[in-house]
């Protein structure tokens, strides 16, 4: 009898495959522990990647060129 389990996380299309249990419901527990192993590094990855994304793009203004300009009267 074959005990193995095959979990797909559908929105991001990652799956696995768990054969190393005795019983399929330790298979399943297994696969989804495995599961949101893999989205999570996905999530972490993609932070990261647009962490980078805005360091980067502050590497673009320059100083002395005013964004907006703020006039008060000095009474």
């Amino acid at each position: 009898m074959e005990t193995a389990v095959r979990a797909i996380h559908i929105p991001t299309n990652i799956d696995v495959y768990v054969s190393e249990m005795r019983t399929q419901i330790e298979n399943k527990n297994k696969s989804i522990e495995r599961l949101k192993e893999k989205i999570d590094q996905l999530n972490s990855q993609k932070d990261l990647d647009q962490e980078i994304g805005r360091w980067l793009s502050n590497k673009q203004l320059e100083r002395g060129n005013a964004m907006r300009i703020f006039k008060r009267s000095l009474s």
